[in-house]
């Protein structure tokens, strides 16, 4: 039996007619109602695909709230630490500060165990009145009284523990009229007073801390188990001795 070979017809050009490319589309290839699906890309496991969607979600709302959180937390710290250091400061001796603007100041002040806080107005009947008291106040003309002035107080000068307090516990609020000694008229003032222990500050702020604490033991435990990185949290398995999102390196089995 023989075999008759056809020969191929060249084209213009003298060439054999080149074959098209296979289109490289998702849907190529794929003729309608042929009942065949277009071909799907694969899901990677890439780490590096897997950092660009964590840093897509980095400055989601949740992000945002787990920061303001951490910031929370870490400024509750440090008043828990400051409170017991001005505790064993304040056994020894009175310290703290005062805020002044206009006539009204805020004070702080660290002693015998406590924080006493105070607060004060003074109040003018009219423009006349509140003149007459800058004047007998500062008779020189050098106090600003438009600015903030701030000042350290100390044993002489530092607002002492109320006497009538309960576990530590006062509050009063105090107003009278000021100047009649001097012959200052409308001139009235306005004080509140607050004492809170220091124990108790050092109890609220505590709170905080330990239980981000806890979290973080319990989330390096889980993912410790479950074969995850301890920072990021992503699966390495058997296979990576360090994270390839974050480089943190697996610990050491003992």
């Amino acid at each position: 039996m023989s075999v008759q070979l056809m020969p191929t017809s060249p084209n213009r050009s003298g060439t054999p007619a080149a074959t098209a490319p296979e289109s490289r589309e998702p849907g190529a290839g794929v003729t309608p109602g042929s009942g065949a699906s277009p071909a799907t890309a694969p899901v990677s496991d890439d780490p590096q695909q897997s950092l660009a969607a964590r840093r897509r979600r980095r400055f989601g709302v949740r992000s945002v709230l787990r920061l303001l959180g951490a910031v929370a937390t870490l400024l509750s710290l440090i008043v828990c630490c400051a409170s017991a250091v001005f505790w064993a400061r304040g056994l020894m001796a009175a310290e703290g500060a005062v805020a002044r603007y206009g006539t009204g100041f805020i004070s702080v002040s660290s002693t015998d165990g406590v924080v006493v806080t105070v607060i004060q107005r003074i109040l003018f009947a009219d423009a006349d009145a509140e003149q007459s008291y800058r004047e007998w106040a500062d008779p020189y003309g050098a106090v600003p009284w438009n600015h903030w002035r701030f000042y350290v107080l100390n044993d002489t000068n530092a607002t002492p523990a109320m006497p009538d307090a309960v576990a530590g516990f006062s509050f009063q609020r105090l107003s009278g009229q000021g100047g009649r000694r001097v012959g200052l008229r409308g001139v009235t003032w306005s004080r509140w007073m607050l004492q809170v222990p220091h124990w108790a500050i050092i109890l609220v702020t505590c709170v905080a801390p330990a239980v981000r604490l806890y979290r973080s033991h319990r989330v390096r435990r889980d993912r410790l188990e479950q074969g995850l990185c301890l920072k990021c949290g992503f699966a390495m398995g058997d296979v990576y001795h360090s994270c390839p999102v974050c480089g943190e390196r697996r610990p050491v089995s003992t």
